[in-house]
Formats: C-alpha cells, structure tokens, sequence
C-alpha cells in the first residue's frame, strides 16, 4: 500500500499525497549535459586510467569504471557530491539511463561499491587524473592555439572534519584542514591541476614542479603562444622565479613589503597624503622601482609599487615582475584579475564542495579532489560551448542547476521511446530546448 498524508489548508477539498506514482526523476534536465557527456573522448580516458590496474573479478563485477566514474561526477554536478548519495539515487531513472541502465531490477552503484572506487585508486593513479585535467584543456584547444595563457595559481583551505590522514590543525584557519594547491586558466576558469595537500603545507609548497610540469606540456603543444603566470606572495621564491624565467614565461607575483621597498616609496606616500589631506579624495599612485634585488635572488628585479591613501589610511602593495613593464599600473591591472581566480576557485570549492574531503586517507581525499576539479572543469566547458548567448552564460553551478538541471519529470519506458514527460508550465522551458538544440540538433 502506498504512503499517503492529508492536509487541511484548502477549505473546499481535501489534500492527500500519495505515493504511487511511476518512476520520478527530480534533475531530469542533466539529459542535455549527459548527451554533450557521451561526445567528450577524454572522459573516457580517465576510465581507462582505473581499468589499468582494477583488480575485481569479471564474473562478479557489475558496475564497470566508467559506468561509476560517470555516476559519481554526475551527482557531483547536480549537487549530490557525497558517497553516501549514491543509495537515495541509485534508483533515480535519469542516472541509470545515464549508465544505459534500463531495466526495473537494475541499478546503479551503492554507497559502498563507491567507496570501494575511491579507497581502491592509488596515488599513481591520482597523478594521472591530475595529467588528464591538463590533456583535456590542450586538446579541446589543439586546432585553434590561443594566442596567450594565463596561468593562476593559489592555495585554499579545505575544512577537514575528524582524524584524516594528513589533515592538520592551522592556527590561522583555526581548525584542522587541508592545504590544496589549484593552478587554473586565468580566462576561462578550467583547472589545469588540483593537488592536495596537508594542512601545514606552505603556499608554494610542490608549487614549482606543478608549474613545471604545465609550462613544458603548454610549450610542447603551442610553441608561439605566450604564457603568463600571476600569484599572490605566499609563492615568492628565486627557485619559481628562475624556472619560469627559463622557460621564457612572463610573471607577476606578489612581494611583502619591506623596509627597503617603505624607503624606496617614501617620498610617493608624502605626496599622496598631502594631495588626499588637501582634496578629501582617495589617492592612488604607481611607481615602477629599478633594480630591487633580494639577498637570495640571483639578479636585480622590477617591482611595481601601488600607493594609496583614503579614508582608511595609506596602503603600499608591491608586485615583482619578470621583465620590465610598459607602466606600474598596467602591471596591476593584470595582477588585480586574480580577483576571477578566486571566484573560479569559490565556485569549485562552495558549488561542487570542492573543499569536502570526508575519506579517512589522504589518496583517497586527493582523488575526491581531482573528481570535484573534473566536475568543475566539466561545466565550465559545456557553459562556454552551450550556454554562451543565453541568460546561464556566465551563471554558477548553483544557477545552472535551478534553472536547468532540475526539472522534474515523469519518465516513461517503451519499446523504442524513453520519454521524459515534463510540466508544460515549467518556467525554463525555452532555455531548455535552445539549450538542446545546441547540444543536438533537433529534427523537423
């Protein structure tokens, strides 16, 4: 007998839920985005990568990798990112249909067989995910080399709850987490890499080797495009300096103030004071400084200066540069554009829960996190290739879900249909089908 509650609140009829309807999908609009899914080639390669070294037995396995990979990265998008979702949708018609899985009797994969995935995979295995974030990016831009790439990098707390492996206290943070690092595409937003890290790891930590690796895969694939890297100063460093000097890379990093930079900049902060003090209005100058050179750095450098003086004090900021800039403010200009960085990186870490790493070892956590990264980068793609044009075009996942993804739907199964019967009142309606239409083209 079917579950049934009555209400009260209309005065002429009564209210009763039932039940007893057929099956219900709530998140039936991801069917564009699992047809765009079936035509990306390099999202199988991250299958083939598990079935390398997946030691169960044939005869005993139903799920295969690729069918749990496109399971797990689908909850993800559509805002189901723990394990322990996998039981509440392993029913749901739209995921099975997703893992061609039709049939009453069969479902998709429990919590447990996808906490068997994530504690299986090894830390070899996690470094090849992290490579194939990267071939993704080349090869969706392989026939039509941009121009010029720039590369963000920083580190983010992840908030760690319990005694995970590698997970630390942080008295700045006050609480224990993890420290990834997270180079990602200045202009678009993909992720280039995602690398875990422990909680007391500094900013720059396993930095320049990250770096390393993108800027001679970068050079190999486009030799004519120019590369520009921008980070804040907790990647400081003659070693980083050095290595993207060798490979021709132009940078913009972050330095702290010092005394010798406070001198330097002295006289400029009379000047802005005495102006603010006489017009009441906030005071910005630039100032480029010739020849600064660190005890540990093997050359002189330029250093952009920012001075600045308003109703909240003065402030100086300084930014060193590879190479002599055309002005100071230009090279803040470009610098200050990390401010989209850090949105991209909000994204990832607040709509995708990024930050969430409940596994209790550390390999298990850091392919979570490739998992969330590849999710991410995901949607990133299919927005700029699908949703350019259209209100969703530069929405956050949040957004793209209410809007698009969810959309609950009757799902009917016959000989040779599999209809999704949706209300025709649904608010998103003609987004939806210029949506489909692009991802397919319609006939008739």
């Amino acid at each position: 007998m079917s579950t049934q509650c009555k209400f009260d609140f209309l005065k002429s009829k009564d209210v009763e839920v039932r039940f007893d309807e057929g099956p219900i999908s709530t998140d039936a609009g991801l069917s564009v985005l699992i047809e765009w899914l079936d035509n990306q080639a390099n999202l199988n390669r991250y299958a083939e990568v598990l079935e390398a070294r997946d030691e169960r037995d044939p005869s005993r396995t139903i799920h295969s990798n690729k069918q749990l990979l496109r399971q797990r990265l689908l909850q993800i998008i559509a805002g189901y990112e723990d394990a322990n979702d996998c039981d509440r949708l392993r029913k749901d018609p739209l995921f099975k249909a997703a893992n061609d899985r039709l049939e009453e009797d069969e479902a998709n994969a429990s919590q447990p067989t996808m906490s068997r995935l994530e504690t299986r995979v090894s830390a070899k295995e996690v470094v090849i995910f992290n490579k194939q974030l990267l071939e993704g990016y080349i090869e969706e831009k392989r026939d039509d080399a941009p121009e010029e790439i720039i590369l963000d990098i920083d580190a983010t707390p992840a908030e760690a709850h319990g005694e995970q492996q590698q997970a630390l206290f942080d008295g700045y943070y006050g609480q224990r987490i993890y420290f990834p690092l997270v180079v990602c595409d200045g202009k678009t937003g993909e992720l280039l890499a995602v690398r875990l890290r422990n909680g007391r790891a500094h900013d720059k930590h396993r930095a320049r080797p990250t770096v390393r690796r993108i800027v001679d895969r970068l050079r190999e694939e486009f030799p004519e495009t120019e590369i520009r890297l921008r980070a804040d100063d907790g990647f400081t460093g003659v070693k980083l300096y050095r290595m993207l000097d060798d490979r021709e890379v132009s940078w913009r990093i972050n330095y702290a103030a010092n005394e010798v930079l406070k001198r330097r900049t002295e006289d400029t902060l009379e000047e802005v004071q005495q102006e603010y003090e006489e017009t009441g209005k906030k005071v910005v100058r630039f100032e480029l400084l010739e020849g600064y050179q660190a005890n540990t750095w093997n050359k002189s450098r330029w250093v952009a200066a920012k001075i600045e003086c308003g109703p909240q004090g003065t402030n100086r900021r300084f930014v060193v540069c590879s190479e002599r800039p055309e002005s100071a403010q230009g090279v803040f200009e470009f610098y200050e554009g990390r401010g989209i960085c850090e949105q991209y990186i909000r994204e990832f870490k607040d709509g995708y829960r990024g930050e969430k790493m409940s596994c209790s070892s550390f390999v298990a956590n850091a392919f979570r996190a490739v998992l969330y990264g590849l999710a991410y980068t995901l949607v990133v793609r299919f927005r700029r290739e699908h949703l350019s044009g259209t209100e969703l075009e530069g929405a956050f996942i949040q957004t793209i879900r209410e809007k698009l993804f969810k959309l609950g739907a009757r799902i009917k199964i016959t000989a040779r249909r599999f209809w999704i019967h949706a209300s025709q009142d649904w608010p998103y309606q003609e987004l939806f089908e210029r949506v489909a239409r692009s991802v397919c083209p319609q006939p008739g």
